[in-house]
């Protein structure tokens, strides 16, 4: 063996042995605020129950005695205290890879709803009389609060981080399947300790022809990883989220990095099945479909999506009467758009939508990327910003074809073209709103982005639909 060879053999070596695990490394890192996240959680849920109590006794409301004020301390830190150790025992306060933040206002809900149920608990085991209107309050108020304290905790720690030597720089090496959840993941959590600055898309065809973009900040690179490349950002540490990277591209990485002073972090498998399995994982249905997909949890789910879908129909009905008229109006054609979509087990059923593209556009195709294309009508631009011409499908949730959350329905013609990965998504009901549709790359089709899906699978709980719908709600109220 030639000494350069040897030389470049001993170096992959030595940064092969001192690299670390994502998922360990997040932990490690996050593990730092932890506790203080936690007190922030207990005093937080604890003010909202105070709050609650003082506003009710402020606007007198009946059936509200008067309470010792030291006993009222006691009884919101109390429960607020057991709410944050059962969300931890149940696993709440895991630092795993969540796309869009996604996680913190899971478990603001589910800190919230412990908080509210323990607080009720006690007032009965120690003969409390307080009011409905109490407990109502804090069920809207500590949601809110715990929300508002988790957006102001990250913006302090991203605030804190420039120029820290807590937040660790980090260069992505990767493919978008992977790149893209991990991108979102780190810049919605602070906490974790890794600030993206760039990610080099591991693309051998387009390695001629390198380009740089900006995303959030982000640089984005397609080209060979060199030194001289990772040396330009000035990083403290080299992802590798690329899965079943060739030993050679793997030690060439890591050799990289080394030369460059970088460390070195691996996304492992265990990282990786956050967003996309390898294929070799997928054997059977049940492979994808964590304990979410119990009785308990489906049983729930259909009854808040027949009682949500009913409720909002019957209330927004004179709004989509409206929308129909206004349709009509601006351009030929019917009010309403009837497609087939592949659902649950690979059925079809017809979704319904507002039309808001012109009637003579072909029925099947890819869906518009950009507002400026000539299919999408005047009004249509309006409806696809606003998602109002999403409402229809209310009528498919009712029906239980849909579900309020869940991946999105595709069309057949895209379905066919799926593999035997792709096709795992086909495990759950479909939905009007998911994960997808609240990123950034709800600008590309979604079957190019199918890691949101597969995250939503594999996690998905009572509080992680609350989560979503909740941030669905404000996307909408923002007109993004």
């Amino acid at each position: 063996m030639a000494a350069s060879e040897h030389f470049t053999s001993t170096l992959s070596i030595e940064s092969l042995a001192n690299s670390q695990d994502l998922s360990s490394a997040l932990f490690r890192h996050s593990r730092k605020t932890l506790f203080f996240e936690i007190v922030l959680d207990v005093l937080t849920s604890a003010s909202g129950i105070l709050m609650a109590y003082l506003i009710s006794q402020a606007l007198h409301f009946s059936g509200q005695a008067l309470q010792s004020f030291p006993k009222i301390i006691g009884i919101s830190l109390a429960s607020s205290l057991a709410a944050t150790i059962l969300s931890w025992k149940t696993n709440a306060y895991r630092s795993d890879c969540s796309p869009l933040g996604i996680r913190d206002t899971e478990l603001s809900l589910r800190l919230a709803s412990y908080s509210i149920l323990f607080f009720i608990l006690t007032c009965v085991l120690f003969k409390m009389t307080l009011s409905e209107a109490t407990f109502f309050i804090a069920f809207i108020l500590i949601p809110l609060l715990l929300i508002a304290q988790k957006r102001v905790l990250n913006f302090i720690l991203s605030f804190m981080s420039h120029g820290a030597d807590s937040m660790n720089r980090a260069v992505i090496y990767g493919v978008d399947s992977i790149t893209t959840p991990l991108v979102s993941t780190l810049l919605n959590s602070p906490r974790l300790g890794f600030s993206p600055v760039a990610v080099i898309k591991d693309y051998p065809d387009t390695y001629k022809s390198s380009s740089t973009w900006k995303n959030n900040g982000v640089s984005i690179q397609y080209g060979l990883l060199t030194p001289d490349l990772l040396r330009k950002y000035q990083c403290d540490f080299l992802i590798i989220a690329v899965e079943n990277l060739s030993s050679e591209k793997l030690l060439a990485a890591a050799s990289a990095a080394k030369e460059a002073g970088q460390g070195v972090v691996f996304t492992s498998a265990f990282t990786l099945q956050s967003w996309q399995k390898p294929n070799d994982f997928y054997k059977g249905s049940n492979d994808l479909i964590n304990s979410a997909g119990a009785w308990p949890y489906s049983f729930f789910k259909r009854f808040i999506d027949f009682f949500m879908s009913l409720t909002l129909l019957v209330f927004l009905s004179p709004l989509l009467l409206l929308i129909a008229l206004l349709i009509k109006l601006d351009s030929m054609g019917p009010a309403l758009f009837v497609q087939k979509r592949v659902g649950k087990d690979e059925r079809l059923f017809s979704i319904y939508k507002f039309r808001s593209m012109y009637h003579d556009s072909p029925q099947y195709d890819f869906s518009p990327t950009r507002s400026s294309d000539r299919r999408i009508t005047r009004l249509g631009r309006f409806l696809r910003k606003t998602s109002l011409d999403e409402l229809p499908q209310l009528i498919n949730v009712l029906r239980g074809e849909m579900s309020l959350v869940g991946p999105r329905p595709e069309m057949p013609f895209i379905v066919q073209s799926y593999n035997s990965h792709h096709r795992q998504r086909l495990l759950v009901k479909p939905g009007i709103t998911g994960l997808w549709q609240l990123s950034a790359d709800r600008v590309s089709q979604i079957h190019e982005n199918i890691h949101y899906d597969f995250y939503y699978i594999q996690n998905r709980t009572f509080f992680m639909d609350l989560a979503i719908l909740a941030h669905t709600l404000l996307f909408a109220a923002r007109g993004v």
